[in-house]
């Protein structure tokens, strides 16, 4: 068994470092320090060696550190991440960006972003580099920002709250605007029955009127033919006394 076990870790110790490249190259862990050697023993390094380990920028990631200044991100309602924030490499010109993850605008592209830690990694001529949101010089120093960093996140969770406060104040004048919108259709739906209802007694009154007015004419009619009847009887009645008195004189 201690042969065997022998034999595995001369083997182990014959493998060619080059055959863990590709791992290295994918970088699994993120960006190596400056000055990183692999094929160096652990042992042989020392601590000031490297310093700041994955916190140490480079020249490059320093540089759009400062120029950058990280002021928004928000999670629309399809879902997509979008991040706001101003290139400052010419104060006087400042470039202003809204972007969703994976997005390119300007050489700027937005490779990830976290609502959840208020972080954003943006690549600008193939440098990356994370930022924090509010964590962002604008032309100041990186490793003073990093420094005031619970200052900073003070201020991070002061633009949280004022945001979140603006969403509730714009939820609640959603509310109310759909509110003041159905009670202006329930105003405009009480209009229209009640016109339809005035149109409705309206023509109720001039069916009556117009009855009524029928029902005056038949009486009419019916008067003037009973006083025809009546003259009839009457001139009838006055023929058959002269008649009478005719008959009576020559007898």
């Amino acid at each position: 068994m201690l042969a065997a076990m022998a034999a595995l870790c001369a083997a182990a110790e014959k493998q060619p470092f080059e055959r863990y490249q590709s791992i290295i190259d994918r970088m699994p862990f993120g960006q190596p320090p400056p000055g990183f050697d692999p094929t160096r023993d652990p042992a042989e390094v020392s601590k000031d060696e490297y310093s700041g380990g994955e916190t140490e920028l480079t020249q490059e990631q320093e540089a759009i550190q400062k120029a950058v200044r990280f002021s928004v991100i928000n999670v629309e309602s399809d879902g997509a991440v979008r991040v706001g924030f101003s290139d400052m490499t010419d104060p006087k010109a400042p470039r202003h960006f809204y972007l969703a993850v994976g997005e390119e605008r300007g050489g700027w592209v937005v490779k990830a972003a976290d609502p959840n830690e208020k972080t954003m990694t943006v690549e600008k001529d193939g440098v990356e580099v994370e930022l924090a949101l509010g964590e962002n010089s604008g032309g100041g120093d990186a490793k003073a920002e990093g420094g005031a960093r619970a200052t900073k996140r003070g201020v991070r969770s002061s633009l949280l709250d004022r945001n979140a406060s603006h969403g509730a104040a714009t939820s609640m004048r959603g509310r109310r605007e759909k509110r003041e919108a159905e009670e202006q259709r329930q105003r405009a739906e009480q209009e229209r029955e009640r016109a339809e209802r005035e149109k409705r007694e309206e023509q109720e009154r001039a069916e009556r009127e117009a009855e009524r007015a029928e029902q005056r004419e038949q009486l009419n009619a019916l008067k003037e033919e009973l006083m025809r009847q009546r003259e009839e009887a009457k001139a009838a009645r006055e023929r058959g006394a002269e008649e009478s008195e005719e008959t009576e004189e020559e007898e």
